[in-house]
């Protein structure tokens, strides 16, 4: 974004000023990220629970987007996701906002197939064939209920 105001040589000085309101404006959105509710919700749900829980709000697409969800390897296999994924559908029916994410191995999970499963669970969905919501290229959605 840097690189694109530097180098944005206008037509005129009017120019150059609504198109600097504009870039700033689109900046701003993408330092804000994600919504005071949502950030207060992440904040919470990690002083509650052992967990690392890593959320974007999609503004344009009305969705959040998990990017990671990591319990401490000692807590693990007592309810801690379990118990992550409840209150995170419940945020999202709440806010009417589809979640998408991709099950990866990349966190600490040993199967992707029982990752899927256990987002399964939550109402996710793959998001291929009839269930295909090409705005995104997560491997899971779950629309809001």
């Amino acid at each position: 974004m840097l690189k694109l105001i530097q180098h944005y040589t206008p037509k005129s000085k009017k120019s150059c000023q609504i198109k600097m309101e504009v870039l700033l404006a689109a900046l701003r959105r993408i330092t804000a990220g994600i919504p005071e509710d949502l950030k207060r919700f992440q904040d919470q749900m990690e002083s509650e629970h052992p967990v690392t829980l890593t959320l974007s709000y999609m503004d344009d697409r009305d969705a959040i987007k998990v990017d990671g969800i990591v319990v401490d390897k000692a807590k693990r296999k007592g309810g801690e996701g379990s118990k992550i994924m409840e209150k995170l559908t419940e945020f999202a029916d709440n806010h009417k906002l589809l979640i998408y994410l991709e099950p990866s191995t990349d966190f600490g999970a040993t199967s992707v197939a029982r990752l899927k499963r256990f987002y399964a669970r939550f109402g996710f969905k793959p998001n291929t064939g009839r269930n295909k919501d090409f705005r995104f290229f997560a491997g899971m959605i779950r629309q809001p209920t």
